[in-house]
């Protein structure tokens, strides 16, 4: 199965650990895989159906009797048929049926048919090209979910990068409490507060309590980034934190999750959901599909049918020569008819022999009624006509959601956009503040907590340019995710090779 990622660049030497993780997390995916088998089966559905509806040769030998008395008296009988369809020729049948009788070695032919079937009312013709029709559209559909769900995963790999961006934020949030409350205590303390006063307790408990919400945060982050790992197969191992975790224990911890997380993100253009086509909305194609196949599924559910046969029978034992035949077959709402007509030829072609006797033609008719099937065929037509109705209303409301579809990721671009200019331009401005911050602190004109705090508002906008770098790609995947553009199967389009060969 062949995945085309929305990073493009994640190819290169920068993006490198990135591509592992993607590549390592479609891989597992279970339901990838299970779809990417789906596609080998429709396919394979799709050439057994092209079979079922070609050209087809049947040959049996039929039973073989074998009766004998004694050793004076042997009688073998057998009846081989051969029978060619072509369902491309107005259904045509071709069969041969030949009774044969061995009597000591003598043999016999008798009532021996070839005849030639072929409808000249028929839906049969649209019957098969609404199966062949059914069967590429499976296949389309199964090739459409595998793709799909790739950029499902994809999208998903995004979302839990994103999500442990988030954690680390956080992590930095909570940090941040910790110094400055730390820098309050370590006040409390130079001031000669008592242990006991309320002031050194209260700060002390907020000293204690920040830490615990660090090291819950920190935890957290560590948690899912090794359930991440697991998923893209990658190893990670959790440090060993103690439950007192101390500043520089829960620094390293967070360092170590950063040092394993990718550091960079590609950075891509987000797609306007304008620049594609609206009849490639997939909720719209898809409810015209169905109401483009419903159509011919009613239209090859006729109920009238005539069909025109021909025989040659050789031998016929009914009038004792061989006879030429041909008739018509008439079926329409449970009704039944046909008629017939055989002339004998007065000879016997196989023995050579003249059979003048007779040569009055033999009449045949039939007619059956099956009144149950008649009512049935009126309450048929009325729900043939609903089904139309509801999948015109299925159409309708594909073309409301499409056009709230568009309003909304027409505003998320927006937002993302805003986000983009925003986050670059604090980066820019607390970059350059940490930069002056850890000149100023080894001058002294700062303190360690003011350069600290400085430091960690430049990693959380360096963080905020990941993720959202992240929400680009989920952007642009859930773009793509609303339309198929791989050559939609309805009106107005190429529907189906099979259907251009009728």
């Amino acid at each position: 199965m062949l995945f085309l990622f929305s990073a493009s660049a994640a190819s290169d030497s920068e993006y490198q650990r990135l591509h592992e993780f993607l590549a390592g997390y479609l891989q597992n995916d279970l339901e990838l895989q299970k779809l990417s088998l789906t596609v080998q089966s429709k396919q394979l559905l799709l050439d057994s159906t092209k079979i079922d509806n070609g050209i087809s040769l049947t040959l049996a030998s039929g039973t073989v009797t074998v009766r004998t008395t004694g050793s004076s008296y042997t009688k073998v009988t057998f009846e081989p048929t051969a029978t060619l369809s072509l369902p491309q020729l107005n259904d045509t049948t071709v069969s041969a049926d030949v009774p044969v009788t061995v009597l000591d070695g003598e043999k016999t032919v008798s009532d021996a048919t070839l005849s030639l079937s072929t409808a000249i009312i028929s839906n049969a013709a649209k019957s098969r090209k609404v199966t062949l029709l059914k069967a590429e559209r499976a296949l389309l559909e199964a090739k459409r979910n595998a793709q799909d769900r790739a950029l499902a995963a994809e999208k998903a790999f995004y979302t839990e990068l994103k999500t442990l961006y988030g954690y680390a934020v956080t992590v930095i949030g909570e940090k941040n409490d910790l110094l400055d409350d730390s820098d309050s205590f370590r006040k409390i303390v130079a001031q000669g507060y008592s242990k006991d006063s309320a002031a050194y307790r209260k700060s002390l408990l907020t000293v204690q309590h920040d830490i615990f919400d660090t090291a819950q945060a920190q935890r957290k982050l560590e948690r899912e980034t090794a359930n991440f790992a697991r998923k893209c197969g990658i190893p990670y191992t959790l440090p060993l934190t103690t439950e007192g975790s101390t500043l520089a224990e829960l620094e390293l911890a967070y360092q170590n999750a950063m040092a394993f997380l990718p550091d960079a993100l590609p950075v891509v253009e987000g797609i306007d959901v304008l620049s594609f086509e609206k009849a490639d909305y997939a909720a719209i194609e898809s409810s015209l599909w169905s109401h483009y196949i419903g159509d011919k599924e009613r239209e090859a559910d006729g109920t009238f049918s005539l069909k025109a046969t021909g025989t040659y029978t050789f031998n016929n034992t009914g009038v004792d020569s061989d006879t030429v035949g041909t008739g018509l077959a008439l079926s329409w709402n449970g009704l039944t008819a046909s008629a017939g007509v055989a002339l004998p030829t007065g000879t016997k072609v196989l023995t050579g022999e003249d059979a003048s006797d007779s040569k009055n033609p033999v009449y045949t008719f039939s007619l059956a009624l099956v009144p149950n099937t008649f009512r049935q065929a009126s309450i048929s037509s009325k729900q043939d006509v609903i089904d139309g109705q509801l999948e015109k209303i299925a159409v309708a409301s594909a073309e409301d959601s499409y056009e709230t579809d568009v309003f909304t990721q027409q505003t998320s671009l927006r937002d993302l956009l805003w986000s983009k200019h925003l986050y670059a331009e604090e980066n820019n401005m607390y970059t350059a503040l940490e930069k002056d911050m850890k000149a100023w602190l080894s001058e002294g004109i700062v303190t360690q907590a003011d350069y600290f705090d400085a430091r960690d508002n430049r990693d959380k906008t360096r963080l905020n340019i990941l993720i959202n770098a992240a929400e680009f790609i989920i952007y642009n995947n859930t773009t793509r995710l609303l339309f198929h553009t791989d050559g939609a199967m309805v009106p107005g389009k190429e529907l189906s090779n099979a259907e251009d060969k009728e």
